[in-house]
């Protein structure tokens, strides 16, 4: 099989057609003491297409001569790096260099040496980045070619996700500048909306139909649903590993955090809670987010608590191999089976209509923070009976 063939059955090649459609070239740094080196280099790959662009050769015969084409060209694929030449570290100075001090962090390195004793392949790979590691004597034309084209498909791919990258970044700056501009412009009348309906009430003469007085009422409540329900969306939008501040603590330090704040939340509630902690359970979390997580369930079991029984709540934390499991039972009204699926999506839940106050995102943000953590969450429920919902998080 032919050099050409063979790049192709590998599919690294394409035709000429591709590169009159594509503009500019692939530049190749050959760093080798050796002329002969670079004579040979340049027969093998003169004619190569890669991706539809034609390669371009660059020569240096020393390590000082590559870091100065290195300056000058910044856009290098590939370097063909030999490491012994003026010095016997001549090459590994210029491996460091585009490594260290080079405005290309994408460029490839290739090291052919033809004393593989002076460094080991581990080496190279583990403290200079070197992509391949050839010995010349085992280098072949083909080997070569197969090499560069990998090697300068690797670059692009590198590129072409930096850019990417780049581009979603200022694409989620810019929404977050809209989000805000969004929130803010939804939350003023939303402000207005509460004070005026709230004005209203205050200033209605005393024979006021009641009716009259309770839609004023429903007004200002859905004006604060609407502020509310705005800045749960940008809490939502905003939560992201970058937002954060992870520390261990023991599982029962922070269910303690959570029920001293439930005490005073939920003081004037005729509820029972009731504990059960393996204390030897360590935890690496973000303390405030996961106590809004646990606040969350349990504000939700008080939301939909049974009229016919006091309200009981079982939180219990256990530990599985290498995960630990949060679980929250309550006795409440329970949860129909069709909608277990959909009450971690926004603007989903368990009841329909305006029976139980909320803006239907907090269980998305729960499931979010639990995200982050890289655990799970998800509910089982019998309509009727009560509700469990089990976070399983990674122990430390």
């Amino acid at each position: 099989m032919s050099q050409h063939n063979h790049a192709k059955a590998l599919g690294l090649a394409d035709d000429d057609t591709q590169a009159s459609a594509n503009e500019g070239e692939w530049k190749i740094l050959v760093v080798d003491d050796e002329r002969d080196v670079h004579s040979v280099t340049n027969i093998v790959l003169q004619h190569d297409i890669v991706l539809g662009r034609k390669i371009r050769l660059l020569h240096a015969y020393s390590g000082t001569q590559a870091i100065e084409i290195l300056k000058s060209e910044p856009d290098i694929a590939l370097v063909l790096l030999d490491v012994v030449m003026e010095t016997d570290d001549d090459g590994l100075m210029v491996a460091a260099y585009v490594r260290l001090s080079s405005t290309n962090p994408h460029t490839r390195i290739v090291m052919r040496t033809g004393q593989p004793g002076v460094i080991s392949e581990q080496i190279a790979a583990k403290d200079f980045q070197v992509n391949y590691y050839e010995p010349k004597s085992q280098l072949t034309a083909e080997r070569l070619r197969a090499i560069v084209h990998m090697a300068i498909d690797a670059y692009h791919s590198s590129v072409t996700l930096a850019q990417t990258v780049a581009q979603l970044k200022t694409t989620l700056n810019d929404l977050e500048l809209f989000s805000n501009a969004v929130a803010h412009d939804l939350k003023t009348p939303g402000r207005q909306i509460a004070l005026l309906a709230d004005l209203l009430l205050e200033d209605l003469p005393v024979d006021t139909p009641r009716e009259t007085r309770e839609l004023a009422a429903q007004i200002g409540d859905a004006g604060r649903r609407l502020i509310n329900m705005t800045e749960e969306l940008l809490d939502l939008s905003r939560l992201g590993k970058n937002s954060l501040n992870m520390s261990e603590l023991t599982a029962e330090e922070l269910i303690d955090n959570v029920l001293n704040d439930l005490r005073f939340n939920l003081r004037d509630e005729e509820i029972d809670i009731q504990v059960e902690i393996d204390p030897e359970i360590i935890l690496h979390v973000d303390r405030e987010k996961f106590k809004h997580v646990i606040n969350n369930i349990v504000e939700n079991s008080c939301k939909y608590r049974s009229k016919e029984r006091i309200l009981h709540i079982l939180i219990s934390v256990k530990r599985s191999l290498d995960n630990c499991t949060i679980e929250i039972s309550d006795n409440g009204t329970g949860i129909n089976e069709s909608m277990l699926d959909s009450i971690f999506l926004p603007f989903r839940r368990a009841v329909d209509g305006d029976e139980v106050n909320g803006s239907g995102i907090g269980l998305a943000i729960c499931r979010r923070i639990v995200d982050l953590h890289d655990g799970t969450i998800y509910a089982s429920s019998t309509e009727g009976d009560g509700t469990t919902i089990c976070i399983t998080l990674p122990v430390t």
